[in-house]
């Protein structure tokens, strides 16, 4: 009898994955796009769910959360990475599409239902310029940054003078509303520059300021939204990066490091003394709770209303040198603690009540290995390094292989309905972001690390930390 063979495998049958099997996952999404697209004479065109076209919409096509914005930047990184840069022209037919068929806007979707946020950057215009700008600074191609800024010129217009300052949707919690907007209308003055706009964005800053609701040893926060569709009662608290007071500190501590206003800073640590109120803690250890009141003790492991967005207030505030409520040395104790929590409680490898079978950016283990890479790239730490290829290789471990090179993940975005799998295409909720995390590593551990990094992620977007 022939000898049998292993072929090759996503996960390797007799060994520990190399740097190599991250870049090999990521490619085999990209030709699981490739051979997904819907070609058109205006460009390619994705479902949300490529293998249900007919199921249902999250955040829309449009949106960097669910849609397609999301591959478009992961096949720029790739074309980065590997110097094909057949990917990038895939890229700018996806975006040639949006742009064809953009409609006015008319197309983009809400987030969480909130009335005018299809200009936020999770669901919105917001987040699809930023995707444009990036793609326009790489290719060199003006029809994507004239829409970028096109479209950005419009949120600008919207905003309404409110007190001392600026709003747009009266929505000051987190990263998805007022906050995020002026954290990436900060961003696209800075691009184009616009001297008007960063005006803007600070007096969006500065009306935060004027919502903070004061608490118990004057720590603040900020008014959030409730859904109950994902488990929160009327009336209840998020406290975290996208819709809470995590989110909304963070970005007035980015606003600090932009202008040195003293009052941004006070108002980021006394947001973060909130957030270290509410956490709870054994030993050395802190996890964030998933919502507040919290009777299920669910404590997310996510971007979204988990650890994942959260840690990156505390890393800010930790390269913060003039910070007065605590050392930088302290905050940045304080968010060692939250990711020996998280891997106390089982991640990478072990399932929790806030960390389901799901591996997305938003809600899972890529949100994880974000961090984890940043924290290695920050501080050169070996350890932060091997927990980001833990969490590589439980990625690798729920890949799907496809055949004919092609792969992509299946996963229960849905937290409250964990009968439903699919599998996404979105940065948020799907398979460019999953992709992206892994090419990240990919890059870190070869010692050359260059990445796009959206307007509220803190890491390094340079570092050769591999090499020291």
């Amino acid at each position: 009898m022939k000898a049998q063979t292993v072929k090759s495998l996503i996960k390797p049958m007799f060994r520990m994955p190399a740097k190599e099997d991250y870049l090999k996952a990521a490619l085999r999404v990209a030709r699981w796009l490739r051979a997904n697209a819907e070609r058109t004479e205006a460009g390619i065109h994705w479902f949300e769910d490529p293998m249900h076209p007919e199921g249902e919409t999250v955040m829309g096509e449009f949106s960097v959360y669910s849609g397609m914005p999301g591959p478009i930047l992961f096949l720029l990184e790739l074309s980065k990475i590997t110097g094909d840069f057949s990917w990038r022209e895939e890229a700018c037919l996806a975006a040639d599409y949006l742009l064809a068929n953009f409609d006015e806007g008319r197309k983009m979707q809400t987030d969480m239902g909130v009335p005018g946020s299809e200009i936020g950057p999770i669901s919105g215009t917001a987040g699809l310029s930023f995707v444009f700008t990036e793609l326009g600074k790489a290719t060199g191609e003006q029809k994507y940054l004239d829409f970028a800024a096109a479209e950005t010129e419009k949120i600008a217009a919207l905003a309404k003078r409110v007190g001392e300052g600026v709003e747009w949707l009266g929505e000051p919690g987190g990263i998805s509303y007022d906050a995020g907007i002026a954290l990436y209308l900060l961003y696209e003055a800075k691009v184009f520059g616009r001297e008007d706009w960063r005006a803007l964005a600070i007096l969006a800053a500065k009306r935060l300021l004027e919502q903070a609701v004061k608490t118990e040893g004057g720590a603040y926060k900020w008014r959030t939204i409730t859904v109950p569709n994902i488990g929160i009662d009327d009336g209840g608290e998020m406290p975290n990066f996208f819709y809470g007071t995590a989110g909304t500190a963070y970005v007035l501590a980015r606003f600090f490091e932009e202008t040195g206003e003293p009052a941004f800073l006070e108002a980021a640590e006394r947001g973060a003394a909130y957030i270290e109120r509410i956490c709870i803690r054994e030993g050395e250890k802190v996890l964030t709770p998933f919502c507040l009141p919290n009777p299920e003790q669910i404590y997310f492991l996510g971007m979204c209303n988990g650890f994942a967005g959260t840690v990156k207030l505390f890393y800010l505030l930790s390269r913060i040198k003039e910070t007065g409520c605590k050392s930088p040395d302290a905050y940045g104790d304080f968010a060692v603690r939250m990711i020996e929590g998280i891997i106390a409680a089982g991640a990478p490898e072990v399932h929790f009540k806030g960390y389901w079978n799901v591996v997305c950016m938003c809600c899972g283990t890529a949100s994880l290995l974000n961090t984890l890479t940043g924290f290695y790239l920050a501080t050169g730490e070996r350890k932060y390094a091997e927990l980001a290829e833990r969490s590589g290789r439980y990625l690798l471990g729920q890949f799907t292989d496809l055949g004919e090179e092609q792969g992509c993940w299946f996963q229960s975005w849905h937290r409250i309905e964990p009968w439903k799998v699919d599998a996404r295409i979105g940065y948020y909720d799907g398979n460019a972001g999953e992709a992206m995390q892994l090419l990240e590593l990919y890059a870190a551990l070869c010692g050359n690390f260059r990445a796009v990094r959206f307007p509220d992620d803190p890491f390094p977007a340079v570092g050769s930390v591999a090499q020291r």
